[in-house]
């Protein structure tokens, strides 16, 4: 069977991280529901995600990819995926610091933001059985995908309204029967 992998955004497709100086308006009883409280972040997982790692690793080379900080990254990793044996299976856990900072190339009036992209040429080089072929990228954010062949990544959903919204429990972005999933499934058959 021929490989594939499947690289995985963290913040707002798997996880939601929000920092504590943004929880002022948020009770304490839902920020005691985060998975996890690595300072200076609440992190939770997003529902159905464990499950959808779990289908992931038994059909696909997983790695993950995020423009967030290698700390912030990897406390997002660990409460994702609790067993070292787990994130072991991982092929790599990329963080910022391999992304392409495109941040100068915004216009004017959002020069005060960051856009780190993810040019799948990096993974490409440094694991040559991976190709346009048989790579996909997930991230809900698709100007991180602008140097990539339109074909390679999947923009999911976003999971953002958990932690503002206190109601992401209904969320059913990764479920099997989702549409993620389905296209997954079809990337497997190709």
């Amino acid at each position: 069977m021929k490989k594939r992998l499947v690289i995985l955004d963290l913040n707002g497709f798997l996880v939601r991280r929000i920092h504590e100086r943004d929880t002022y308006d948020l009770s304490d009883a839902f920020l005691e529901t985060a998975d996890a409280h690595a300072r200076p972040f609440f992190i939770w997982c997003r529902p159905h995600a464990r499950e959808f790692l779990t289908f992931l690793l038994q059909h696909f080379t997983v790695a993950v990819w995020t423009s967030a900080r290698k700390y912030n990254a990897h406390q997002m990793v660990n409460t994702l995926i609790p067993d070292a044996g787990e994130r072991k299976k991982l092929l790599f856990v990329w963080d910022q610091s391999q992304c392409q900072d495109k941040s100068d190339d915004l216009p004017e009036d959002v020069k005060k933001k960051y856009l780190f992209t993810k040019p799948l040429a990096k993974v490409w080089q440094a694991f040559p059985d991976f190709n346009h072929t048989n790579t996909r990228i997930i991230d809900d954010s698709p100007a991180k995908m602008v140097d990539n062949p339109p074909h390679t990544h999947l923009v999911p959903s976003p999971w953002v309204d958990y932690v503002y919204h206190e109601d992401g429990d209904d969320d059913t972005g990764l479920v099997m029967e989702g549409e993620l999933v389905m296209a997954l499934r079809k990337f497997l058959e190709e």
